[in-house]
């Protein structure tokens, strides 16, 4: 599923991050929306957390000898747990993503770092949120000069716009500190915290 998500993401990505891709092309739209989707359960913390929640339970002796798979979700074996998550979640996070207001923004210089959670939700003062809490803005870095900016709240269903410098260093310092253990970027790690840095 995962190699299939991807290979279609992949077929739009170059023109996605060049400004060519329609935004109101539906399968378009889809295959990226899916992309981000299996991106978002498939994390590492996710996986871990389930793996340490099925240690402890096991410890404790908490499985009941009958039990059986539920919704696809089979609690005996981590790589299983975490496999049926990713399943069961990605098509309800695809149409949620694929229902955003997406706005394209491009500058003319590299800004834009990375990380191994490259997918964030923003609320107005920093509160909690997720996919599909309300007045949320999602976010994600396509490449180092274009961010996809999904927010319920603007006018236009998709478009394109120009990204404020400003911005992406806000954007930049949400990634380095929500990252797990990576930051990805094409510039000197110390540069990039030099910008990050309150003046």
């Amino acid at each position: 599923m995962l190699q299939e998500i991807e290979a279609d993401a992949g077929e739009m990505w170059p023109r996605l991050d060049s400004g060519d891709l329609p935004l109101d092309d539906v399968t378009a739209r889809r295959s990226i929306a899916r992309f981000l989707a299996a991106m978002q359960v498939r994390s590492m913390r996710l996986f871990k957390l389930q793996k340490s929640t099925i240690e402890l339970r096991d410890k404790l002796g908490l499985l009941r000898p009958d039990y059986e798979p539920v919704d696809g979700l089979d609690a005996r074996d981590p790589g299983l747990m975490f496999s049926g998550t990713v399943q069961q979640h990605t098509p309800r996070l695809t149409e949620t993503f694929a229902a955003k207001r997406w706005l394209m923004l491009r500058c003319d210089a590299d800004v834009l770092i990375t990380s191994d959670l490259p997918l964030m939700f923003l609320r107005p003062g920093y509160k909690a949120g997720g996919p599909g809490t309300p007045n949320t803005v999602a976010a994600f870095p396509v490449g180092p000069r274009t961010l996809l900016f999904m927010d319920d709240r603007l006018e236009a269903r998709s478009g394109y716009g120009a990204l404020d410098s400003q911005l992406g260093i806000t954007v930049n310092r949400e990634l380095w500190a929500r990252s797990v253990r990576d930051v990805l970027t094409g510039r000197p790690p110390a540069e990039v915290r030099t910008q990050m840095s309150p003046q």
